[in-house]
């Protein structure tokens, strides 16, 4: 007998609707993972925050300085942010006369000596401040030189580019909640894939090649008239004088079906009779072997594919004819 497994296929759509089935397990995931990359973000800005930042930071730029070096570093950065604070206090005071002087038009001596004086310091403190604080700057080798550069440039821009800590934990703890969602979804879809047990009707056909009669729907009941219909026409179309039901299951839905099947089928004067699972019970084989053929009620998610395969070697060993496979939803 041909391996069922090579015949087995995914059903993409009835994936997609099993891991729907769980949505409300998805957004709890995600709900988690957005707490816990959050969470993991606050832990790390604390420690960076806490921490004593004791090595070189300049290490990542192979730049080695001593701490006599750094500490030369940091005097040339504190000579910068004096001659800037300076400039920025000149300039506002520049600004303020030329704004007095825009709203009278007119401008004294000692006013005009005043405003060429503060000109003249802007000019030497901005002279200073882009030489990098003076002689101080200028007695820098040039690994100092560059880790002065670089942490100029930081100063300038850290406050306009730098993320804020919100920022940071918004964009972790999205990352978090994707990362989570994801992982839920992908051990669903494992489930699914990796389930021993009947996923779709069309596996019947596929796997077993054996013809499906129709499917029953177990909260409704749909489908159980046309069912009922279909096995008494094929009962009169086979000229089939005993006809056996039987599941490969022991016990579950299908059996309550078979029973309203067989009431029905038996009130139209057709030989039928019901058989438990005829892989366990020694009866049931006799049953099948005296029997024009079988009727499989098989259902989704409940019987196994190993049953059915065995299920349906036997009948080939035996010689019992197949009738055809009613599929319990």
């Amino acid at each position: 007998m041909e391996n069922y497994r090579e015949n087995l296929e995914i059903d993409l759509k009835d994936l997609a609707k099993y891991i729907f089935k769980f949505w409300k397990t998805i957004i709890l995931f995600a709900i988690i993972g957005l707490i816990l990359g959050t969470a993991l973000c606050a832990v790390k800005d604390y420690k960076e925050a806490h921490s004593d930042k004791k090595e070189n930071e300049f290490a990542d730029l192979d730049i080695e300085l001593s701490d006599k070096q750094l500490v030369e570093v940091e005097l040339a950065l504190d000579t910068y942010k004096v001659y800037q604070k300076t400039r920025e206090t000149v300039k506002s005071s520049i600004l303020q006369d030329l704004e007095k002087f825009n709203a009278s038009n007119d401008i004294d001596k000692d006013g005009a000596e005043g405003l060429w004086y503060k000109i003249q310091a802007l000019n030497t403190s901005s002279t200073a401040q882009l030489s990098g604080g003076g002689s101080v700057y200028g007695s820098l080798d040039a690994d100092q030189k560059k880790a002065f550069d670089i942490r100029i440039k930081r100063f300038e821009t850290e406050e306009v580019i730098a993320a804020t800590p919100y920022d940071n934990h918004l964009k972790l703890g999205f990352l978090g909640a994707f990362g989570c969602a994801f992982l839920a979804i992908v051990f669903l879809a494992l489930i699914y894939v990796l389930s021993p047990k009947l996923k779709t009707e069309d596996d019947i056909r596929s796997a077993f090649k054996l013809p499906v009669l129709g499917s029953i729907v177990k909260k409704t009941d749909d489908g159980l008239a046309v069912i009922c219909s279909s096995i008494m026409a094929l009962a009169h179309g086979k000229n089939a004088k005993n006809i056996l039901l039987c599941s490969s299951l022991a016990e579950g839905g299908a059996s309550s079906y078979m029973t309203q099947v067989e009431e029905f089928l038996k009130g139209k004067n057709i030989p039928v009779s019901i058989a438990s699972n005829i892989l366990s019970d020694p009866s049931s084989i006799d049953k099948a072997a005296e029997s024009d053929g079988l009727i499989l009620f098989e259902g989704i998610g409940e019987s196994t594919y190993e049953n059915i395969s065995r299920e349906v070697e036997l009948t080939n060993n035996l010689g019992i004819n197949v009738l055809g496979t009613v599929v319990v939803k």
